[in-house]
């Protein structure tokens, strides 16, 4: 190929030569970097926001944390080498900014608000009681969070509808999903980090977000770390991640890398009775896990 490119050069400056000359350029096709953007990650997930175990690298409460009210939909698809499983959560919670529980003169917790019944398409979400030991009190109830999980079912318009109680209004709304999107061309298994990365995807998104977490623990404890996240432009429906991106990736200490692709859609509204913005975040969701190798 070097052969190939000096015999190409050559012919090219001779051709130059003998006409008028022109600036030569090179231009390097194999490298996507000026479709990636490395974002900074957190310094810590966003605990406030508890979400359910559901194991799609927790993408949703990495970032965000200045929301003090969610409303998540997310269909999630999972492929592990000896499994691969596929489903949808709607979650959302209401926190109480106007109470902190406060020990040690710091915000521990923030109450959360039961906001009657939710429904996602007609649907109603369980309403699980929060609690916490708070030192010199004991265990504390400390309001509700909602969660519902079901098969895979994708739609691109839902709703959410809330009964409301006397402490907080009713609302009802719909919402528009992104486009689905599926890895076409990796599967679970094994890859080098020393060779270019080649990925391609069915979406229509113009953004293709891409989490990357290291997998720690057993496999009845295992624990996802963010590591690195990637937006991606999407202009040719696939991406070819360079050698110096991946050697990013702490691979002499973790072995094992959930790659998240995401497509999504968020934005906030307000609604009359309760003073803080909601978050509205909906996404689809493809994770793979992967050995990585040095």
């Amino acid at each position: 190929m070097k052969t190939f490119l000096k015999i190409t050069i050559s012919l090219l400056l001779l051709l130059n030569a003998c006409q008028k000359q022109t600036p030569v350029e090179l231009v390097d096709n194999t490298d996507d970097s000026n479709l990636i953007n490395i974002q900074t990650l957190p310094p810590s997930v966003d605990s406030l926001y508890i979400i359910s175990g559901e194991d799609s690298s927790g993408n949703i409460g990495m970032w965000n944390s200045k929301f003090f009210a969610k409303m998540v939909f997310q269909a999630i698809r999972i492929d592990r080498a000896i499994k691969s499983d596929s489903f949808v959560i709607a979650e959302a919670i209401f926190f109480d900014k106007n109470n902190p529980i406060r020990h040690n003169n710091r915000t521990i917790a923030y109450p959360s608000f039961d906001i009657g019944l939710l429904r996602f398409n007609n649907q109603i979400l369980n309403k699980f009681q929060r609690r916490i030991m708070v030192p010199m009190h004991g265990d504390s109830a400390i309001g509700y969070r909602y969660h519902l999980r079901n098969s895979y079912e994708y739609n691109y318009i839902n709703s959410w509808s809330s009964s409301g109680n006397d402490s907080f209004p009713p609302m009802e709304f719909t919402i528009n999903t992104p486009a689905q999107i599926r890895i076409t061309n990796l599967t679970a298994g094994s890859i080098s980090v020393t060779e270019p990365l080649n990925i391609k995807w069915n979406c229509s998104n113009p953004e293709i977000n891409l989490f990357i977490s290291a997998e720690s623990g057993s496999l009845l404890q295992r624990q996802l770390i963010p590591v690195l996240h990637l937006k991606i432009k999407n202009t040719k429906g696939e991406i070819t991640i360079p050698v110096r991106i991946l050697e990013l990736l702490p691979v002499r200490k973790y072995s094992r890398f959930m790659f998240t692709f995401t497509s999504e859609n968020k934005f906030t509204r307000e609604i009359s009775g309760y003073p803080e913005k909601i978050l509205i975040y909906t996404a689809s969701v493809h994770s793979i896990m992967m050995n990585l190798q040095p």
